[in-house]
């Protein structure tokens, strides 16, 4: 047996798992089976087209050290009823040919209602371009999510935006906040660029070697080739999630996912939390800057272990890998937390190893 290794699944608002698991009365394992077998055959699609699975992990994974951010459109100011097209138009020139992003893409939703909390939130978000505009509904704007994007493509993007009438701003969103957890209910993923590639989901009933631009955004007319999978296996495997709390009622998301590399998952937010006193000490020095920053330098460990379950329910698993030769199950949380010296958040990284006979999880580093 190969070993398992899966970036992301997404099984928060793709309900296939769940309908599969359900309609079929699959165990666990029957269902870890069928989730292996999607990733191979995604692995497999991908590098028919010339796409190492391995290389999207950036763009399907939250990055400690990359911004993520929401550029804003005041579609009263674009003629054309399919406004996607123009932004799309003046994007695509802006992002470098060495660049890998998920986009994601959509128009921020709400009743009437809930207007004027979306208001208060973009007046509190929006870093403005300048550009006067009216708010008269929050589906006048279009949001356009970008993921791993370092400051000088954040920089470039804003500059170059500005020449472009219906830009009204972009929002950082790349720590936790209402506005950001407001867009990840709205917005759909849109493509995958990586590099000078475009990755799009086509129809499932198409044949296996094709390849659409089902968005029909310009993506040839810059340089950019197209590849498509089917939308069952990107829905499931390739969509970016934008992190969230989870929510009562969408706990089997961690399950599911952690169902990709074990037989016999569970709530990780029930386990233990294990950290070996050697690897406490290990901690504290290699990674003395971290905990420093944390203030945890040098505490107990019922300390460290405190803080992390705080946030299990924060956050997703990213990373799975299950290694057959030593039965091992590993998988990462982003942990967000607030820096004692400047009371900014901190983004860490915890990598864990599931010890799914005696119900724990056993911290194996954090970077």
């Amino acid at each position: 047996m190969a070993d398992t290794v899966v970036h992301t699944i997404e099984a928060r608002g793709n309900v296939m798992l769940e309908v599969l698991q359900d309609y079929f009365k699959l165990d666990d394992e029957q269902l870890r089976r069928e989730i292996v077998t999607a990733v191979e055959y995604t692995t497999a699609a991908l590098l028919k087209r010339g796409v190492k699975y391995r290389d999207l992990r950036a763009v399907l994974t939250p990055q400690t050290d990359r911004h993520e951010i929401a550029l804003l459109f005041d579609t009263l100011r674009i003629d054309e009823g399919w406004y996607g097209l123009p932004v799309q138009q003046h994007l695509l020139p802006l992002l470098a040919p060495t660049g890998s992003h998920s986009i994601l893409l959509g128009d921020l939703l709400g009743s009437n209602e809930q207007q004027p909390w979306i208001r208060s939130q973009l007046i509190t978000h929006l870093r403005p371009s300048g550009a006067q505009f009216q708010f008269r509904h929050s589906t006048q704007f279009y949001c356009v999510y970008i993921n791993n994007c370092s400051a000088d493509v954040v920089r470039i993007l804003n500059e170059g935006f500005c020449s472009f009438a219906p830009y009204v701003g972009y929002a950082e969103v790349t720590y936790s906040s209402l506005f950001k957890t407001y867009l990840s209910l709205g917005l759909a993923n849109g493509y995958i660029k990586l590099q000078n590639t475009i990755i799009q989901p086509h129809e499932d009933d198409l044949p296996d070697d094709a390849n659409q631009n089902t968005l029909g955004y310009p993506f040839e007319e810059e340089g950019l080739q197209c590849r498509s999978i089917p939308d069952m296996y990107f829905g499931l495997l390739l969509s970016y999630k934008i992190e969230r709390p989870i929510f009562t009622g969408f706990e089997s998301d961690q399950v599911l996912t952690l169902n990709a590399v074990s037989s016999l998952p569970r709530d990780i937010a029930n386990c233990a939390i294990e950290i070996n006193e050697n690897k406490l000490e290990y901690l504290n020095v290699a990674k003395s800057g971290t905990l420093k920053r944390l203030g945890i330098l040098g505490q107990p460990k019922a300390t460290l272990e405190d803080l992390i379950r705080a946030k299990l329910r924060s956050n997703y698993l990213y990373n799975l890998h299950f290694r057959p030769d030593c039965s091992v199950a590993t998988f990462n949380i982003l942990l967000e937390l607030k820096a004692v010296d400047t009371g900014f958040p901190v983004r860490v990284v915890a990598a864990f190893a599931y010890e799914q006979e005696i119900n724990a999880i056993r911290l194996v580093t954090l970077y």
